[in-house]
């Protein structure tokens, strides 16, 4: 009785505590979206009035503003995760293969693995197409993807394999870095719970409601030192 009556004061503190972050965090987000546009605004306008005229020196300044600009919209995208974290998520289901938004993915993290000194391997199965949202299972993928970066600071290796067993199609991230311990393994999930000083802990979170809002689940597994394991699965229709 004794040992229910903590965990129901556990969970109560737990339940303030993220409601008092959650008002915070919203309200931080509105204050951030009119700068945010400002800069992004300025941005364009530095394009079309300081471009440089060299070919060589425009293709760089032209990388440069189109990095800044997607910093913008990085975090655009955060804040409109804070902003939209308590609302009904809205689905664009489309037939889809599971490997090919896999691949857009790893398009798009492909420098960050080299620059970061990290390995990826593949091993992908023959797939069926799923009915997803696409563009919110390319986030939820970039979520454990960014996750195991973080976990491997002095670079490692990144093993994604697909499979189909039991009715289910499963995407498998392991990675070889540091790994969490189990008391903190129970919170990865948890909504603005992060292990990482500059992070606001809400991928994962998100992930986990978007796959499971598609009937899938997802599954951490983690040994301290070890490395972890990211199980996303989804039935098959």
């Amino acid at each position: 009785k004794l040992r229910d009556e903590r965990a129901l004061e556990e969970k109560l503190r737990e339940a303030e505590h993220l409601s008092a972050v959650g008002q915070l965090s919203r309200s931080i987000a509105h204050e951030l979206r009119n700068p945010l546009n400002f800069i992004s605004l300025s941005i364009d306008h530095l394009k079309e009035k300081y471009a440089p005229s060299e070919n060589a020196k425009k293709e760089k300044f032209e990388s440069l503003m189109a990095s800044i600009k997607q910093e913008i919209q990085r975090l655009n995208n955060l804040v409109g995760d804070f902003l939209d974290y308590g609302k009904p998520l809205k689905f664009n289901l489309q037939e889809v293969d599971v490997g090919n938004i896999i691949e857009e993915v790893m398009s798009l993290v492909w420098a960050k693995a080299e620059k970061d000194n990290i390995e990826i391997f593949k091993q992908y199965g023959v797939l069926p197409r799923l009915y997803l949202d696409p563009e919110l299972v390319k986030t939820c993928i970039f979520n454990v993807v960014l996750n195991a970066f973080q976990a491997m600071p002095e670079g490692g290796k990144l093993t994604l394999r697909t499979q189909t067993s039991d009715n289910r199609v499963s995407i498998i991230f392991e990675d070889t870095g540091i790994g969490i311990s189990k008391e903190t393994l129970s919170k990865v999930f948890n909504p603005f719970f992060s292990t990482k000083i500059s992070g606001l802990g809400l991928g994962l979170a998100l992930t986990k409601r978007v796959i499971e809002e598609h009937k899938g689940k997802v599954d951490f597994q983690s040994r301290e030192g070890k490395g972890s394991t990211v199980t996303i699965s989804f039935p098959i229709q």
